[in-house]
């Protein structure tokens, strides 16, 4: 066993010496200390260095294309919420009309149940496991207004 871990070792220096050897004649033909790219630390280092720079641009578009795209879903929910929030408007205003009778106005009562129940199915809505509208890491600090019927909120100011 002893025997076949010792050839083992002149064989590996053996190989080593013919390795070096052969750079050095090339070195003598050629002229040139640097043959290979691998003699060349420097240049190695570039271009790992490189190699890093494109993974992260890489990772950098990906992640601005999924920003996009969650923008553009956003932007659909909220132009669809847009047209509920109108028509809820309009059944609003349909609704107090004189001319509505009770069976109009149960009809309205129910439409806008409806849109009740899209507004919070919109609020709720994922994209890809991420909440469009209301993430819950993130708190926003609103004031809130001293009347019921004043719009303007409690800011730092106390206005």
């Amino acid at each position: 066993m002893e025997s076949l871990s010792l050839s083992r070792s002149v064989i590996n220096n053996l190989n080593s010496s013919m390795s070096r050897s052969t750079k050095m004649q090339r070195h003598l033909q050629t002229g040139r200390k640097i043959t290979q790219p691998a003699d060349n630390v420097g240049e190695a280092g570039k271009l790992s260095k490189l190699k890093n720079n494109i993974k992260t641009n890489f990772a950098r578009r990906q992640n601005l294309q999924n920003a996009l795209s969650f923008a553009h879903v956003q932007d659909g929910a909220m132009k669809n919420l847009s047209s509920i929030i109108k028509r809820a408007g309009e059944i609003n205003t349909l609704y107090d009309s004189p001319l509505s009778d009770e069976k109009t106005k149960a009809n309205y009562d129910e439409e806008f149940i409806e849109i009740q129940k899209q507004i919070r199915d919109i609020s709720s809505a994922k994209w890809n496991g991420v909440s469009l509208f209301s993430p819950s890491e993130y708190t926003l600090n609103i004031g809130t207004a001293q009347h019921p019927e004043a719009l303007v909120g409690n800011g730092r100011d106390g206005g």
